[in-house]
């Protein structure tokens, strides 16, 4: 553009000047103006839109040697699309994490949400809200020293629908495990006195007449599924579960250093919620680090090979008191009140950290974890 006399950061100079149409116009700006080289081949012209741009340029007069170079540019830029990604379209994957968070961000949740979709055809089924909610505060028995915790879990499934007939799914999992992967014998009771601990339905937040469920233990893994029902949104239902896990080691070990906490992701759902409270006493040891994980390897989240893309930013959501705003799930403010008063803990004595996906990737989870204190 240069050699032709035009101005380079006016995005419309060559539909006023040479006749292309508005739209490659713009195209050419962007990958002039734009500083982040991944973003600006995103509106890298394609080869037929280039050869209109050079050919234009020859007729009106721009140097050989400066169309050559523009050419062999494009040709190397083909050569390495070819040998080290196939198409185009894996090209804008494998780069996708080479752009600064945001834009990294975006990209990676426009791939994820083409995923959901997909998903959801082949699972038959999808929900609106994941939602995970986990609370630790010393434990009512272990006195001050905190080497022991009490801890509550909210799962949650907001807008569950199944989309094809006789299907079944798994709602729930109830495991503990060590640092090493090796299962944890850790006794649970139903947040809600009036469900069983084998399947902790938080009753007054679930729908009536209560959805049909199946259980399945084996060994010290209770696995609770929804059983095949109406298709659609007449079929369409909200589930909550909540468990409590009483006087859980809080101490470094040598078959624990971290406190691990997970929300799985296993249903195409339109946004995960994670959120995390943690006694003041325990604001030391915070913030919580956050990874995502595949979960096609179940027994190693912390594996480095497990690790996936993750560019959403954790949010430090402060004291919940009054509970934070979360209008994806209905009625959260008395979730929080439920588990405060139920536990006999205050929400001025916690802090709180939330880390939020929409569309997120499946079979994987969401971890949060911090180094626990030494003996």
């Amino acid at each position: 553009m240069l050699a032709a006399g035009l101005d380079p950061t006016d995005a419309q100079a060559l539909a006023r000047q040479w006749g292309v149409n508005r739209q490659l116009s713009w195209k050419v700006a962007k990958v002039i103006q734009i500083h982040d080289p991944y973003m600006a081949l995103q509106h890298l012209p394609g080869n037929e839109g280039l050869g209109i741009i050079l050919k234009k340029a020859e007729q009106l007069g721009v140097e050989a040697s400066v169309l050559a170079q523009v050419r062999r540019a494009a040709d190397a830029f083909d050569q390495l699309i070819e040998t080290h990604c196939g198409d185009r379209a894996v090209f804008d994957i494998m780069g996708s994490g080479q752009s600064p968070m945001e834009q990294a961000r975006q990209q990676q949740e426009n791939l994820r949400k083409q995923f959901f979709l997909g998903a959801s055809s082949i699972w038959g089924a999808q929900s609106r809200v994941n939602y995970v909610s986990w609370f630790v505060s010393p434990s009512a028995q272990a006195g001050s020293e905190a080497s022991h915790v009490d801890l509550v879990n909210i799962k949650a499934w907001i807008g569950f629908r199944r989309l094809r007939e006789n299907l079944s799914w798994v709602m729930s999992r109830q495991m503990s495990r060590h640092d090493s992967g090796d299962q944890m014998s850790v006794p649970a009771e139903a947040l809600d006195p009036r469900a069983s601990a084998s399947v902790p339905l938080l009753i007054d937040f679930c729908p009536d007449p209560m959805p049909e469920f199946t259980l399945r233990e084996e060994g010290d893994r209770t696995t609770v599924s929804l059983a095949p029902g109406p298709v659609g949104n007449a079929g369409q239902i909200s589930c909550l579960f909540g468990k409590v896990l009483r006087h859980m080691p809080h101490v470094r070990s040598e078959a624990d250093q971290f406190s691990r906490f997970m929300c799985y992701l296993n249903v195409p759902s339109e946004v995960a919620i994670f959120d995390l409270f943690v006694h003041r006493s325990m604001a030391e040891m915070m913030p919580p680090s956050v990874t995502l994980s595949s979960q096609i390897e179940v027994h190693e989240p912390d594996a480095e090979r497990s690790r996936l893309p993750l560019h959403e930013p954790l949010i430090e959501l402060g004291v919940p008191s009054p509970a934070p705003l979360t209008l994806e799930v209905p009625r959260h403010a008395e979730l929080m009140e439920l588990v405060m008063t139920r536990m006999g803990w205050s929400s001025d004595e916690f802090i709180g950290f939330r880390l939020r996906m929409n569309y997120p990737p499946l079979p994987a989870a969401l971890v949060m974890r911090y180094e626990l204190p030494g003996g």
